[in-house]
């Protein structure tokens, strides 16, 4: 294990040569750091080196051991992604990139992209028990994703027929959905009172909505639940879209409908 103090005389070292050698053998040092920390298994330590102004500019420093270690931190999972996205780039046949990227498109609800590499990652490895085992597990989920995007897409026909009063909810639902702090993935948390909240309507109404809205694949109960127990929903992810052509389309037709004839114009044609 190393130490709080083992550390700072890591910093020190690099400090001291940013301040007497060459960019080169800076880069050099820090990445051999870097390593010493992941093969010590000091992950949140890889991370402090990493986000210190030494490690300039910070693709300069974009390995597989920063990756992993960001990784084994929640609140760095993002900066993980960016660092698997970037080694790809260059090595875009690499399985623990591949497996370890795909795992984190899964927990980020991306199963489609999580599918992509884990297949490429299982194809290039078939032997390997642990990209076989992550293979198993998502494409399942991928399946259901090609499934539920068929009912989605098939629900927007019915869109067409829906009215004002319905459409007028779907907008408010919609964009009070996507404001929410909980709404990650496409997916949300409600519990049952929360309806409506974001539709902006009363119990009555708003359960009769949900229901509906389900039976149509407008939204879709995903049976999995969120922190206090509350079931979690996913939005039709092409409902967006399609509201807006609708609403445009209406704007459109009443912009026609009122527009004002010049009054000249009106007499000439024998308008009052």
């Amino acid at each position: 294990m190393i130490n709080e103090k083992q550390f700072q005389d890591i910093l020190k070292e690099l400090l001291k040569i940013q301040d007497c050698e060459t960019a080169e053998n800076l880069l050099e040092a820090v990445l051999e750091k870097l390593k010493f920390l992941f093969n010590e298994k000091e992950y949140a330590k890889v991370v402090l080196l990493f986000h210190n102004n030494i490690c300039y500019p910070k693709d300069s420093f974009y390995v597989f051991e920063v990756a992993y270690s960001l990784a084994e931190n929640e609140a760095f999972i993002d900066e993980a992604e960016i660092v698997y996205s970037n080694l790809l780039k260059s090595d875009p046949k690499n399985v623990a990139v591949l497996n370890n990227l795909a795992i984190i498109k899964e927990n980020k609800n991306k199963i489609e992209e999580a599918h992509g590499l884990i297949k490429l990652s299982h194809e290039l490895e078939p032997h390997n028990e642990l990209y076989t085992r992550n293979y198993t597990r998502i494409l399942p989920k991928y399946e259901d994703i090609i499934k539920y995007n068929d009912n989605y897409k098939s629900s927007l026909a019915g869109l067409q027929k829906e009215n004002d009063f319905v459409i007028t909810k779907l907008n408010a639902f919609i964009i009070n959905v996507m404001n929410d702090s909980t709404f990650k993935s496409g997916r949300i948390p409600i519990p049952a009172w929360k309806f409506t909240e974001l539709m902006n309507t009363d119990k009555q109404k708003a359960e009769s909505l949900k229901e509906q809205w389900l039976k149509k694949y407008y939204i879709r109960n995903t049976e999995d639940r969120g922190e206090h127990n509350e079931l979690i929903y996913e939005l039709n992810p092409f409902l967006k879209q399609e509201i807006e052509k609708i609403n445009n389309r209406k704007l459109n037709v009443k912009w026609i409908e009122g527009i004002e004839v010049d009054p000249i114009v009106r007499t000439a044609r024998g308008l009052n």
